[in-house]
Parts: C-alpha cells; sequence; structure tokens
C-alpha cells in the first residue's frame, strides 16, 4: 500500500480532510429539465422507454475506466450514479477513491481495476441500464431484482388513477423523472387572492432496483412553488415487483385524497403571525439539516419571507408562519436535482406542520 493511501485512511479515520487538489473524476451528471408543458415531458419520457437497454454485465467487460468514466473498449462512459452502483458491487468506497484520484488519478485507476477483477463479478449477474442515445451507463443493477415500469408506464397508471387531477409541472433527470399533478376544479385560498391546489407528486427511475414514489402534494398558482409530504399519511413507495401497476394506481388515490389535509394546515398558517421568539423558533428549524435546512436555505428563506411580507402590505418584521413555508417551497425552485427539489418541498411541509396548534396534530 502506498504512502499517499495509508495517509489518507489515516486522516479519514481521524476525520480530516487533506484538502483539496486538481484533476479527478470527471463523472457525467445528467441535467434537470423542467418540462412546461405535459406534451413535451410525456414525449420525453417516450423517447427514453425507446433508448433503455439492458445489457448483461458479461458482454461488456468491465476491466477498466478512465477518469471520464469510459470504459475500456467501447463506448459506453458511466454517469455518476453508474459509478456509484459500480463502487457498491465491487466493494469500493466511493468517496475515498473521488479524493484519491484528486491526488494520484492512476493509483486511483489501478485500485479500481483491481477491485473490478477481483470482486465485481462475483455472486449474482449485474446488468448494465444504458442510454442508446449517448451510450451512457445510468446505472447497474441485480439481473435477477430488475424489472422496472417504464417512466411513461407510470405516468400512464398515475394519471388514469386519479382523473379529476391534471398536469401542474413535470421535470427530468437522466434515468428519473418526477410528475406532479393538481386539481383545478378545486381551488383553495389560505388567504385571500392565494390560490393554492393540491394534488399528488410520483417519481420513479430506470436506473436501479427503485420504488416508484407517490406523495400528496400542492401548487402556489402565483409562482408554481410545490410543496410535498413524506410522513405516514401522505407518502407511499411501490417497489417495481408483483403487481405494481395496481399498486401504483391504488397509492396515487390515497395520496391524493391525503392532500386535502393541507387545506385547514395552510388556512392556520397564512392567519398565524409570528413573536420574535416565534421566528427564532422558525428559524433554526430551517437550518436543521436533519430537517432537510441548512445555513444557505436560511438564509434564502429569510429574505424570501419578507419579501412576501411587503408584497401583502406589511413590514418586513411582521412575518407570518405562511411567509416562512413559502420562503422554504421557493428556495426548491433552485435545486439541481429531483431529489434535493423534493426534500426541500418537504422541509416546507415539515415547517407547516410543525407549527401547527397542539390540538391539530
Amino acid at each position: 500500500m502506498s504512502s499517499l493511501v495509508k495517509k489518507m485512511i489515516k486522516q479519514a479515520k481521524a476525520g480530516k480532510s487533506m484538502g483539496p487538489a486538481p484533476g479527478g473524476f470527471e463523472l457525467e451528471a445528467p441535467e434537470l429539465i423542467d418540462h412546461g408543458s405535459f406534451d413535451s415531458f410525456y414525449k420525453s419520457l417516450k423517447m427514453q422507454e425507446e433508448s433503455i437497454v439492458p445489457l448483461d454485465a458479461d458482454k461488456v467487460k468491465l476491466q477498466r475506466i478512465d477518469v471520464r468514466g469510459t470504459v475500456e473498449g467501447t463506448d459506453y462512459r458511466l454517469s455518476q450514479a453508474a459509478f456509484g452502483d459500480l463502487c457498491n458491487f465491487a466493494k469500493m468506497p466511493a468517496s475515498f477513491l473521488k479524493r484519491l484520484c484528486c491526488h494520484d488519478e492512476s493509483l486511483a485507476l489501478d485500485v479500481v481495476s483491481s477491485c473490478l477483477a477481483s470482486t465485481f463479478y462475483r455472486g449474482p449477474k449485474k446488468v448494465l441500464v444504458i442510454d442508446s442515445r449517448n451510450n451512457r451507463i445510468e446505472g447497474i443493477v441485480g439481473h435477477d431484482t430488475y424489472k422496472p415500469m417504464s417512466n411513461a408506464e407510470v405516468v400512464d397508471y398515475a394519471m388514469s388513477a386519479s382523473p379529476e387531477n391534471e398536469f401542474a409541472q413535470g421535470w427530468t433527470c437522466g434515468p428519473q423523472m418526477r410528475l406532479a399533478a393538481v386539481n383545478d376544479l378545486a381551488p383553495v385560498q389560505p388567504q385571500k387572492g392565494d390560490i393554492v391546489r393540491v394534488g399528488m407528486s410520483v417519481q420513479s427511475a430506470i436506473n436501479g432496483d427503485h420504488s416508484v414514489r407517490i406523495a400528496s402534494y400542492n401548487e402556489r398558482l402565483s409562482c408554481t412553488n410545490g410543496m410535498t409530504r413524506r410522513d405516514e399519511e401522505g407518502y407511499r413507495m411501490v417497489p417495481h415487483l408483483g403487481d405494481v401497476k395496481i399498486n401504483v394506481g391504488q397509492a396515487v388515490v390515497q395520496c391524493a385524497a391525503a392532500s386535502q389535509q393541507f387545506i385547514p394546515m395552510m388556512s392556520f398558517a397564512a392567519q398565524r403571525h409570528l413573536g420574535p421568539e416565534d421566528i427564532e423558533q422558525v428559524i433554526a428549524f430551517v437550518s436543521n439539516t436533519r430537517h432537510g435546512g441548512n445555513e444557505t436555505i436560511k438564509r434564502r428563506v429569510i429574505a424570501l419571507a419578507q419579501n412576501e411580507a411587503m408584497t401583502e402590505g406589511r413590514e418586513n418584521f411582521d412575518l407570518t408562519l405562511w411567509n416562512f413555508v413559502n420562503g422554504c417551497t421557493a428556495c426548491a425552485h433552485e435545486a439541481k436535482s429531483i431529489h434535493r427539489k423534493v426534500e426541500i418541498e418537504n422541509l416546507g411541509f415539515k415547517l407547516l406542520s410543525a407549527f401547527q396548534p397542539a390540538e391539530a396534530n
């Protein structure tokens, strides 16, 4: 073992970092695309459905990759997610390898090759999930456990199970997709002029042994801020196994119905003016990483809440709980991934729920 590797292991155990260094892996991450119409969203999913090719890993012989994730002897290139899968199956610590590659690319690639040769092909067979449009390996999965619905199929079943809900927003990010649908026939107003529609959010992906994730959802008409509920009552996970299509339909109906519980909570929040101590508690809540927040989000939420209060004709210190909730959900627009977008939207729900009157919880 080289002195560099020994030093890195020693510092990692001590909780220290060797600091930044140039170079390292340059793995491709798919772009988050916000689709403005259902036609654009669905067309993208159908093109994906036609382009995804599952390929037995035995037929490719993963032996060596370069720092861009290109598989030696092929035109295939690993995405960031697929590199994580590769590390998992080959029992390589991904974060360690990325740090090592910043300091010694050749050594890091040798470690990868050694682990591929000794570990990757042991045990159950693997499948490479390849997007033939760009030859990007989107994920590496178990041969016997990879039985996904396509993202287009998930959308078909979700929309047909809840016909009163109409497309609101749609996002794609490589192999991942997210759909938000709301009931346009029954909007609600937490306060005069502020129209909110409720419905459901659906996430799915075709690059791993994933589940379809359905959650209660609401969205403000004025700014398309979305809020996602991920608790026991408003959230379901449906594995890509068995009666998955039936189960997706049932989960969509359940979560869309549970979204009605948003209505009294939002009305209370719009009328709940916060004193200095309340504001301190709210700020501490949104900066807490356990809730999905951080210091950056805290600063953005404060500014957004103050701007909204002034827009509503009040001083920037006369804030309601609803102003802060909407500050959280507005931050989700800035997220660079579907996962982070949902996480921040859920922070808005957690804040809305945490400061309800005791008898409401």
